[in-house]
């Protein structure tokens, strides 16, 4: 997929600039279109800077603040061109693929909001004092929208938050907050650190496509309160504790691992989690991030609900999870592999565990989703995301069907 020089400075990492620097940047290519010659170079800027800071929505000084700092980083040329009466004039151009040349560009990248993140650049050029969020924020916000996956949810880190954003990642917490509390970012699901069941993940971000920054964009989230009562799903699991079934697994890793694999012993296997992951059940916030990744893969179940297994569907399928649910749980590609410890064979049964649950949460959605909901729904552009739920006592899901016009 062919990207704009926009997106393209957008997914690239350049050092030794800020955030409002880089949103002038792109800002800057949105306006000095590339000729369309065999010289690759673009078209100049005649504005002064503080016309141009009147044109992107920056003040003047930080719009000569801004040039100069993309000049030393070797993104822009200047030429001086004389008139007949004054000081020479500056010439701004854009240096031919110079944000190539002077960074590292994210060229094998998906990402499903590209046409969303141009649409929010192209309405700042339009009305350059509209937006609310301060540049920095509005660059972040921009950041945040290109590496959110088709349903608006944000797992990079805050190292790659930093270095596509410019903002430095001491301030990265705070500036998420921020957005928090403007409401584009809907719910924070916070990560976990080294030691725990599923070992050092990333937090969970899910943007509000109710925001005003994507109002245009074509984009539309329509929530559905679906009436499912009873406990979440983790709490299902912790209720079992101290209550072993007769036919659970073999609590220890060592011991499993010399079973043959093959059908699930019972819906789910407590002294297992028991004596693996007990830490995992009992903390609220690992607990959480858990809840989560059911529920997110739920979600994603609900687009095809040939692939929802029933629970007795799901008993004669083998006692270890899939890769797909694994790469989303802990939002990484790097997944363990099953064969290399017992510790790693256990790791996978008790995400069959949580998988299981997810088919299970996914049944209880799909029955109570409106069937005027179902016929418009194209599984070509339309997805689903469940919104975080309460931990304990859930009176309903909330449910997004987020469509693209």
């Amino acid at each position: 997929m062919q990207f704009s020089p926009e997106i393209s400075i957008l997914r690239s990492i350049i050092p030794n600039i800020g955030a409002d620097e880089k949103l002038f940047f792109i800002l800057l290519a949105g306006i000095l279109k590339p000729k369309e010659d065999a010289t690759y170079s673009w078209t100049r800027l005649k504005q002064t800077a503080a016309q141009t800071g009147e044109i992107l929505g920056f003040t003047k000084e930080a719009s000569s603040r801004s040039l100069k700092r993309l000049e030393e980083a070797g993104l822009v040329n200047v030429h001086l061109e004389q008139g007949i009466f004054g000081r020479p004039r500056k010439n701004w151009f854009i240096k031919p693929n110079g944000w190539s040349e002077n960074s590292t560009t994210l060229k094998n990248f998906n990402c499903p909001l590209g046409i969303i993140c141009l649409d929010i650049i192209h309405a700042r050029l339009r009305h350059p004092k509209k937006t609310s969020l301060k540049n920095s924020l509005l660059l972040l916000a921009l950041v945040l929208a290109s590496e959110a996956d088709e349903t608006g949810v944000v797992t990079s880190s805050h190292s790659k938050l930093s270095q596509l954003s410019g903002v430095p990642k001491l301030q990265m917490t705070r500036r998420l907050q921020q957005l928090r509390a403007c409401d584009f970012i809907q719910e924070s699901i916070p990560g976990l650190v080294q030691g725990d069941f599923l070992g050092r993940v990333n937090s969970i971000h899910y943007l509000n496509f109710k925001h005003e920054l994507f109002f245009g964009t074509g984009i539309v989230a329509e929530q559905l309160l679906l009436s499912i009562n009873g406990s979440s799903e983790t709490e299902q699991i912790l209720s079992t504790f101290g209550f072993p079934n007769p036919h659970d697994r073999l609590s220890s890793a060592d011991d499993a691992a010399k079973e043959k694999i093959g059908l699930k012993r019972t819906k789910i296997s407590p002294g297992s989690w028991e004596q693996n992951a007990l830490n995992t059940m009992k903390n609220i916030t690992s607990r959480r991030y858990v809840q989560c990744g059911i529920e997110r893969y739920a979600a994603k179940l609900l687009i095809n609900k040939a692939k929802i297994f029933t629970t007795s569907l799901w008993r004669i399928q083998e006692d270890i999870s899939h890769s797909e649910f694994v790469i989303l749980l802990l939002n990484t590609q790097e997944v363990p592999n099953r064969n290399d410890s017992s510790k790693a064979l256990m790791f996978y049964r008790l995400c069959a565990d949580l998988e299981e649950l997810s088919h299970s949460l996914a049944e209880k959605c799909i029955y109570k989703i409106p069937g005027s909901i179902k016929k418009t729904l194209d599984p070509r552009k339309d997805v689903y995301r469940i919104l975080p739920s309460d931990m304990s006592d859930r009176k309903v899901v909330k449910l997004e069907m987020i469509s693209k016009e």
